[in-house]
């Protein structure tokens, strides 16, 4: 299965393991994390102030346990981490397995410039 979302600059979830909290029948496998920064490198321009690509950004993502909340000092899997313009993201060498309402929740530092994709397995 896979889920896609397109990230804003508020954290919210990508994807959240069906279920209730506590239910030990549902556990969900995450084969592979994909992000694409959308913004082609040929839109892009530099920013007279900073020196950086127009079309940059940064994603913030967090592996969050049932009944928490998105925390940078506690489930925090990646922060700041650069996207440039044009650029695809993968991580598919690790698995994650959640339980029933766990959640993979995302920020990014503009909004729509980046597309979250999650594949999934149900285990």
């Amino acid at each position: 299965m896979i889920e896609n979302k397109r990230l804003t600059v508020d954290i919210e979830p990508i994807y959240t393991a069906p279920g209730n909290p506590g239910d030990v029948n549902v556990q969900v496998a995450i084969t592979s994390l994909i992000f694409c920064n959308i913004i082609d490198e040929d839109d892009s321009t530099i920013q007279p102030t900073t020196g950086a690509m127009g079309g940059d950004t940064t994603i913030d993502v967090y592996m969050v346990k049932a009944g928490d909340t998105p925390d940078p000092q506690v489930n925090i899997i990646m922060k700041n981490l650069k996207l440039p313009a044009g650029e695809t993201l993968f991580f598919d060498t690790e698995r994650f397995v959640l339980g029933a309402g766990d959640s993979i929740q995302a920020r990014t530092s503009e909004d729509n410039k980046v597309v979250a994709t999650v594949s999934l397995l149900t285990v």
